[in-house]
């Protein structure tokens, strides 16, 4: 009697989607489904324009997981020929859009995003908001923005945070809270003029109490900004979805004296 095999999952657009498979022999099935997948070529580009946008939010309908698209707009999902997909596309400042492709769908396919002129306005004003929040403040700051987390080669954004601005990092297990009076629970310290003490972290303005723990659940294209203040001792945080909340009005940046 042939063995089966239930619920086998796919990767499309980097992560897994589940395939409803009713019963297929084990030994071959893995194989002959790969022989029969192709990869989906498409670019997406503003639709005033027609310059390509990078880094792009493309995935299938309903999903939280999916691709980014690259410097040139481009992307690519590995697909099923005989197989349609339902997909959106978003960007912050741009107009979701929803679209179906076929497997094969001539190369490479457009999605042309609309933009949102009040929403592209108040990205502007948001970007001059945090810079003038950085200069009021009289310590070191360091800021990674959305160009560099996109482009992040780590999926950890201590790691990224470690390499790019040269931080030393080290479980302590507790002690000294640095910027500010208030400590965190244990966890990961940062070497700071020759000891360790313990980051504050928030999170869409919101403390981290798990610390850098808790930020290295997020991968460095979750985030829109993150900022560093005072060699790593205070850590800001920022994700798209807070970021479109401030742009729709629902959500202010706070005085950083109130995050101290």
């Amino acid at each position: 009697m042939t063995s089966t095999c239930r619920g086998l999952s796919v990767p499309l657009a980097g992560l897994a989607v589940a395939l409803s498979i009713a019963s297929f022999p084990c030994a071959s099935t893995a194989q002959e489904i790969e022989s029969q997948r192709l990869v989906l070529r498409g670019v997406v580009v503003d639709g005033a324009t027609g310059e390509p946008l990078h880094g792009a939010f493309v995935a299938p309908a309903g999903s939280q997981t999916g691709y980014l698209t690259h410097e040139n707009g481009s992307f690519a999902l590995p697909v099923f020929p005989d197989q349609n997909y339902h997909l959106y596309a978003e960007l912050i400042g741009y107009e979701t859009v929803q679209f179906v492709v076929a497997g094969r769908e001539p190369e490479p396919f457009v999605v042309s995003l609309r933009p949102d002129p009040i929403k592209l306005e108040g990205i502007r004003v948001l970007a001059n908001r945090f810079e003038t929040r950085r200069r009021g403040i009289a310590v070191q700051v360091r800021a990674l923005e959305r160009e560099d987390l996109i482009a992040a080669p780590t999926v950890d954004v201590v790691d990224f945070m470690q390499g790019r601005f040269g931080l030393s990092v080290s479980f302590c297990g507790g002690g000294a809270g640095g910027f500010g009076s208030q400590t965190f629970g244990a966890g990961d310290c940062i070497l700071r003029r020759g000891r360790w003490v313990q980051p504050r972290v928030y999170i869409d303005e919101v403390p981290a109490f798990g610390g850098l723990d808790e930020l290295r659940t997020y991968r460095p294209q979750d985030l829109y900004t993150l900022e560093v203040y005072d060699r790593g001792t205070l850590v800001l945080a920022y994700t798209h979805h807070f970021i479109d909340r401030v742009l729709d009005g629902r959500r202010r940046l706070m005085p950083l004296v109130f995050l101290r």
